[in-house]
């Protein structure tokens, strides 16, 4: 029985079979995926969808992200060039995301290899990257949203920089790779996202956890050129903020990434919410008692009130019968009054005129014409002493959400495209421009979508998948914790090798990493919007998490499998 246990546990796929398994596992989800369709809403999502479909279009013709108004910069804009890109190479929108994914799936499985002694080690890597229900769910691949490709930018991003840490001794031929694919990952990360940042604390950590065991490693070879080489990613995100800036400066004249997180706006945001508030409210950055006394006593300021205290802004961004403004709306209700009151004719004007406000207001506070608290720069809520336990809370459960793969539904149950119901001439552009079709029939005598019987099956199956992973990620998440907790120990005694030290470490930083995207989701939840805790926010953690558990797996759990193929 030993003997017929280890003969199985040996046999290995042929390299022919994990060519034709991996080639068969990528057709059948490929397949599956081709039944979905997009969301499309253009008159309720003119701050998201509808943003970077306009821009994507403006950029097709050679126009850039088009004409300048308020909303032209307001965001980062890789996802534009994205679809434009998709879209002159006439590859389907929903394909093209699929593809990105599997390209990153692949790069996941190869940046793993030094650990796997299996060729069916890999086959299950590429298959449970590839998989990844968050990256089919409807609320983050079914939008014409920039999330729609962040699972995939995420996964780049790490299996960049651990497959290069993980090959520090091998040639550098062969590991300098995967700084240049955690260099793409990292900059259209950063790019597609202001709150791409977040990615910036592990790409440092994890280069100078490698330099450091490249220092550390008396017998390396080729050592100061790889020391050198970990700069690579570092300068591919410069080039490309810098590629950004020079063509928003050749276009608008600003030499910005967007004029939403510049000094100006951010100064003039953050001197609004400095002034103290007599009656504070949650989530209410500026409420309208603040915002009468900011009129009286700031010029620049009382010169909006005609524009922003309207029931049409309250309705945008707000309430209209409290007259207020939430966190996540402030900001954009401001700029949306600057365009009506004709700021936003040019870059430069907007520019002139948020960097006055700004100085203003803080001028105001700084004279004591304003009750004030110290000054502030920024759009994120101010942290507070009743936000933590919240935020604590938050977060775990935010870590449960992605466990589960909640909200990971590969369809719209409810929400239809109605606009382009009635529109056929406004479907057929989104159609022909996403190369897709667009979810606008209706059941018969309802307002939810229709969908085929293939098209369910579809969905059905999608949804098994779902499931499974929603069952058996948890328990595998908490085996291979207990197991790094367990084996600590050993790692770092005497009798654990330099690659499981670094394993260890590797596990540790992405266990940091995944905890931290649930925190900030769970801060901004608590503190600024409601419902943050959308899997479209949470979908950079899955990648994160899949990894961190196949990284385990094969450190903590398969050792076994490696101890018979040396016998």
């Amino acid at each position: 029985m030993k003997e017929r246990l280890k003969n199985l546990l040996c046999r290995d796929l042929s390299v022919r079979a994990l060519l034709l398994l991996g080639l068969g596992f990528t057709l059948a989800k490929l397949i599956l995926t081709s039944f979905q369709l997009v969301l499309a809403t253009p008159d309720f999502a003119i701050l998201d969808d509808t943003l970077m479909y306009e821009a994507a279009k403006s950029i097709t013709e050679g126009q850039w992200l088009g004409e300048y108004n308020w909303l032209t910069l307001g965001k980062y804009m890789f996802f534009p060039v994205w679809l434009a890109m998709l879209h002159t190479l006439h590859i389907p929108y929903l394909l093209g995301g699929q593809l990105l994914q599997m390209l990153a799936s692949l790069a996941g499985a190869w940046a793993l290899a030094p650990l796997i002694r299996r060729r069916w080690g890999l086959l299950l890597c590429y298959v449970v990257l590839f998989y990844n229900p968050a990256a089919s769910a409807a609320y983050v691949t079914l939008r014409i949203y920039r999330d729609s490709i962040t699972p995939a930018l995420s996964l780049l991003l790490f299996a960049g920089f651990i497959g290069y840490a993980l090959r520090w001794r091998q040639p550098l031929r062969k590991s300098v790779w995967f700084l240049l694919i955690g260099g793409i990952g990292l900059a259209c990360s950063y790019l597609n996202r202001e709150d791409g940042i977040w990615f910036l604390p592990f790409a440092i950590i994890a280069g100078l956890v490698t330099a450091g065991f490249l220092l550390w490693d008396k017998g390396i070879c080729q050592r100061m050129a790889k020391l050198v080489c970990l700069l690579i990613p570092y300068l591919i995100l410069g080039g490309g903020i810098l590629a950004f800036c020079l063509v928003n400066q050749h276009y608008y004249g600003r030499f910005v990434l967007s004029d939403f997180t510049s000094s100006e706006f951010k100064d003039a945001y953050g001197a609004l919410t400095r002034v103290t508030q007599k009656d504070p409210q949650n989530k209410v950055p500026v409420p309208y008692e603040t915002r009468m006394r900011i009129y009286d006593a700031v010029e620049e300021f009382a010169f909006l009130e005609p524009y922003l205290e309207t029931d049409m802004m309250y309705n945008n961004f707000g309430s209209v019968p409290d007259k207020e403004f939430f966190a996540g709306g402030f900001y954009w209700a401001l700029r949306s009054a600057a365009q009506d009151a004709g700021i936003y004719q040019d870059a430069s004007t907007a520019e002139a005129y948020f960097r006055s406000l700004a100085d203003a207001v803080n001028a105001a506070c700084d004279s004591g014409l304003l009750e004030a608290g110290p000054p502030r720069s920024g759009t994120t809520p101010a942290i507070r002493a009743e936000h933590i336990l919240p935020t604590i809370k938050e977060t775990f459960l935010n870590l449960g959400r992605v466990l589960s793969f909640s909200q990971a539904d590969p369809y719209y149950k409810t929400t239809l495209s109605t606009q382009l119901n009635g529109q056929p001439e406004l479907r057929e552009e989104y159609e022909d421009f996403l190369g897709c079709g667009v979810n606008w029939i209706a059941k018969a005598g309802t307002d939810e979508p229709y969908y085929s019987p293939i098209q369910q099956m579809s969905y059905l199956a999608l949804n098994i998948i779902r499931y499974l992973f929603a069952v058996l990620v948890p328990i595998w998440f908490a085996v291979v914790l207990v197991c790094q907790v367990l084996k600590t120990r050993r790692c770092f005694g005497r009798e654990g090798s330099s690659l499981l030290r670094l394993c260890w470490i590797i596990e540790l930083g992405l266990l940091c990493c995944l905890l931290l995207r649930c925190a900030i989701v769970a801060f901004m939840s608590v503190a600024a919007f409601n419902d943050v805790e959308d899997i479209m926010y949470l979908s950079s953690a899955h990648p994160i998490l899949l990894l961190y558990l196949l990284i385990g797996s094969f450190t903590f759990l398969f050792s076994p499998l490696k101890r018979l193929k040396s016998e």
